[in-house]
């Protein structure tokens, strides 16, 4: 589990006018590592991160939803004390990143992070998305190949890459079904789960775990709920599915006509989408690597931990055949 402290030493910036620190505690502590807060203008908006390390191999993660930079506390630390420097957002419209009233597709998404980087003045960076975070990842490494080293893909799917179909519609002749919450969205949904957010959100921290697992930790899940339970919050997650079949699946179609040569890792669990993101990965990379977790639900990091460390830091030591 990691351990978590804040401290208020001044936040540090790159000396550009599009990065600022933030008006609040300006750094956090995990497992012993150092996070500096900042915000950057990018894309339209003010978006959030932290940031750690000493500056030397970049990696950019990108969490799902339910989810926040606190999403990434398990890895943080790990990252920073094996040389990496994590660049962790807070994407459109979760934790202290601006709501907007559109650019949820996650070819955007991906743009915003792209600006950021940029502003932060890395060249070339690694990239782990859990989730929804997935999508935005693939979208990165698919509009910027020559900037991207390696990919982690962790427990989801792709809208729009074969495969996807059966996770998003079900399949009847196995008599199963699709998640409900995937097409829940707009006016109706935001007024019945208005004042009722927590209860919406734990089925996510509850229900997608397998039986004896670790879950998020509460803190964590005390943090999303009160994110989420501020005024344009769960708006904007809704629309993060909306743009699944809006655009996100066109988009990625589009991607797939030219792979990846980069390495790429997908890693899920056994009782959730670690089969299905597998065999997508042999439609959109050409040096797919694969892990399925057993006795494993969608909450990979926490559910099984260190051998999610492991599996990250032993891929992301792969020479890249692409570049």
């Amino acid at each position: 589990m990691s351990t978590i402290a804040w401290s208020g030493r001044t936040a540090i910036s790159r000396k550009h006018p599009a990065i600022s620190p933030p008006a609040e505690q300006s750094s956090v502590v995990v497992d012993g590592a150092e996070f500096i807060h900042g915000y950057a203008c990018v894309n339209g908006i003010r978006l959030h991160y932290l940031m750690g390390g000493d500056g030397e191999h970049p990696i950019l993660l990108v969490h799902g939803f339910p989810g926040s930079w606190r999403s990434w506390e398990p890895l943080m630390g790990t990252l920073v004390h094996a040389g990496y420097t994590p660049v962790i957002p807070d994407y459109r419209g979760a934790g202290a990143t601006d709501v907007s009233a559109s650019g949820y597709d996650k070819k955007s998404m991906a743009h915003d992070l792209h600006e950021l980087i940029t502003l932060l003045g890395f060249k070339q960076v690694d990239i782990v998305g859990h989730d929804m975070g997935l999508i935005v990842a693939y979208a990165y490494a698919a509009l910027y190949p020559d900037e991207t080293k390696h990919i982690v893909l962790m427990d989801g799917f792709i809208p729009g890459i074969p495969g996807w179909e059966t996770a998003y519609n079900g399949n009847p002749a196995a008599g199963t079904t699709s998640k409900w919450h995937f097409r829940f969205f707009d006016k109706t949904a935001i007024g019945m789960i208005k004042g009722h957010e927590k209860t919406y959100l734990d089925m996510f921290f509850d229900d997608f775990v397998f039986e004896g697992n670790d879950k998020v930790p509460d803190t964590v899940r005390q943090a999303l709920v009160e994110d989420y339970s501020r005024p344009g919050r769960m708006e904007a997650a809704f629309k993060l599915y909306a743009a699944w079949v809006e655009n996100d699946a066109n988009d990625n179609l589009e991607f797939a006509k030219n792979k990846l040569t980069i390495p790429l890792l997908t890693i899920g669990g056994d009782h959730s989408r670690g089969k299905t993101l597998a065999e997508q990965a042999l439609h959109i990379a050409t040096q797919p690597h694969s892990l399925t977790l057993i006795n494993t639900g969608h909450w990979v990091l926490e559910e099984q931990t260190q051998a999610t460390r492991d599996a990250i830091l032993a891929f992301l030591m792969i020479k890249n055949d692409g570049q």
